[in-house]
This record gives structure tokens, C-alpha cells and sequence, in this order.
């Protein structure tokens, strides 16, 4: 509940300030931060939810040390809420009606940002509160390549967290940082599902909502968003990029004034990367990567200098 009521405009900055130590309070006195009845109360991805105040990086700041007071108390960033809710509605057990469930704390983050989107002034503020807000929760073992499930459609499976922040790039915009983040955490470019690879996830989010939009309509240009997605590439091996212009092609051979430039330099570019042999140095710090399990640390224990751990690392442009 205390989380809940954070999200309305009564509460204030006084109400945000005093969130840690309210939650502070309640841990020391063994409220159980893994309480799951009655269904979507989690408290972890109740905070989430609830973070509308992420266009204020003052107030931010108090959800984010919330979410470190919860972790360190035993929360479980990968308790799958939608497997369990589905589990208890099997049993005709209703789900309290406030908010949806979620399959991971990650995924709760992204969707919670795409649902805000609207609101906020600029892009970058979103950017800040994933990358701070992320970086808690990966840092306390979060995986980055779990599937999630959609709690609207039961069988619709929305992919593990690279494809997920694919699609809320389209409302915040593509950051290259955030990419970077997630693939130095052991995010997956080579993840394929349901016949996409996150810039298929991405590029057809992205003109599908172009095409809904009637072309006399000015909307904003896509062109370096777009191009900071196909950067993607650089992290995939060539044989998913080929497949991925395939996908691309079978899914829009028919443009329309409004996708035909983004269609017309996605396959060029794709064309480009899949028909271009990496230098050796960057084949085989990809291997090593993969070879590492995408595990930053195990790269950090190589007997190797300090320029080749970096070159190993997705931080830099293979």
C-alpha cells in the first residue's frame, strides 16, 4: 500500500523522502519483502509501478535507494509474478485489481518506463532512472535473459530484457548507453524469439506505429534512432544479421510513404554488416565473450592486460 499511494500527486516530496526510512522501518521490524498473497503486491514491482515521479531525478533517487533496502532484505528481482498469478487464478484465487503482474523486476522497469513515457519531458530522464535503477537491481543478480510473459495474453511471450527495452525504445527513444549496460550485464544480441532478434523486436514496433499515423501528420524524425539500433549489429554474429535482414524483408516488402526511408536504410545497412568480415581482434573478443558466458567478471579474471579485458567487454564499438 505504501508503495501504491506514492504514485499520486498528493504525496509530494516530502512523501518520497520519507519512503527509505519507512521501508527501512518495516525490514528492521521483519515485514516480509517476498510476500506474494494476495496476488500483483509484490512489493519489489509494486515500487516500480509506481515510479511516476522518474521525470524528478531528486525524487528518483529515493525509489532507487528503496529498491537497494529491498534487495539487501531478500528480494527476488526474477520472482516470475505472472507465472504465479496464473497459478493461483487456477485454484480460483482472484488477483487484487491496482496493477498488472510482472515477470522480473527488469521487465517491470522497462514496461513502467514505456507507460510513463508520455509524461516526461525527456528521454534522457527515463535513460537516467534505467540505467541507476538497473544497475541496483543487476548488480543483485537480475538475469538478463529471461523470457517474459505478457499478463494480458497468457501465451504471448515478450522476450528477455534486451527485446523488451527494444520495444520501450520506441517511446523513449534508442540509447546507445542503455544497450551497452544490458549486453555488459550478459544480455544475449544473438537471442532469437518468435522469429526476432532485438532489432526486429524494435524496427517493427517502431513502423508499425509509423504506418498508423496518417501521412499528412508530421511526426518526429527516426533517422538517428534508428541507426544507433543497427549498432546492434556489431555485437551479433553475421549469421544472425543475415537472418535478421531476412526476417526484415519477409515482414516489410511493402512500404509506405511514411516506413519507406527507414526501410530502405535498414536494408542497406543490414546488407552492408552482413557482408562485412569483422577484423580478427574483434572475431575473437567475441568468442572470448561468449566463451566467458557474457560474464563481465570472468573476463576481469583473464590473465590478460587491461586493453584486451577492454576490448573483450562490450563497452566499446567492436
Amino acid at each position: 500500500m505504501l508503495y501504491t499511494f506514492s504514485s499520486g500527486k498528493e504525496f509530494g516530496r516530502g512523501g518520497y523522502a520519507s519512503l527509505p526510512a519507512v521501508t527501512t522501518v518495516l525490514v528492521k521490524y521483519k515485514f516480509d519483502v517476498c510476500v506474494k498473497d494476495p496476488t500483483n503486491t509484490y512489493p519489489l514491482y509494486s515500487l516500480l509501478s509506481n515510479s511516476l515521479c522518474m521525470h524528478d531525478s531528486i525524487n528518483t533517487q529515493y525509489y532507487i535507494e528503496c529498491v537497494r533496502i529491498l534487495l539487501n532484505a531478500g528480494a527476488n528481482a526474477n520472482f516470475d509474478e505472472c507465472k504465479y498469478e496464473q497459478t493461483m487464478n487456477s485454484k480460483g484465487k482472484k488477483s487484487l485489481v491496482g496493477r498488472r503482474s510482472f515477470s522480473s523486476a527488469m521487465h517491470c522497469l522497462l514496461e513502467t518506463v514505456e507507460t510513463y513515457a508520455e509524461f516526461l519531458e525527456s528521454g534522457s530522464l527515463a535513460v537516467k532512472f534505467v540505467l541507476e535503477c538497473g544497475e541496483a537491481l543487476l548488480s543483485h543478480a537480475a538475469k538478463t535473459n529471461k523470457n517474459a510473459r505478457s499478463s494480458k495474453h497468457r501465451n504471448s511471450v515478450l522476450g528477455p530484457i534486451l527485446h523488451q527495452y527494444g520495444k520501450t525504445s520506441v517511446a523513449i527513444g534508442v540509447d546507445e548507453t542503455v544497450f551497452r549496460f544490458l549486453l555488459r550485464y550478459g544480455a544475449d544480441a544473438n537471442y532469437k524469439l518468435n522469429d526476432k532478434y532485438v532489432i526486429n523486436t524494435y524496427l517493427d514496433a517502431l513502423l508499425d506505429k509509423l504506418s498508423q499515423i496518417a501521412p499528412y501528420i508530421r511526426q518526429p524524425d527516426h533517422v538517428n534512432d534508428v541507426e544507433i539500433m543497427l549498432k546492434m549489429c556489431k555485437y551479433m554474429s553475421r549469421k544472425s544479421v543475415k537472418d535478421a535482414l531476412r526476417l526484415f524483408k519477409n515482414r516489410h516488402y511493402r512500404p509506405i510513404e511514411q516506413t519507406a526511408k527507414y526501410i530502405s536504410m535498414v536494408q542497406k545497412e543490414l546488407e552492408r554488416q552482413s557482408n562485412t568480415i569483422q577484423p580478427l581482434k574483434h572475431l575473437a573478443a567475441k568468442s572470448v565473450w561468449e566463451i566467458c558466458d557474457r560474464n563481465a567478471s570472468s573476463v576481469h579474471k583473464l590473465k590478460v592486460s587491461s586493453e584486451l579485458k577492454t576490448c573483450i567487454l562490450p563497452i566499446v564499438n567492436w
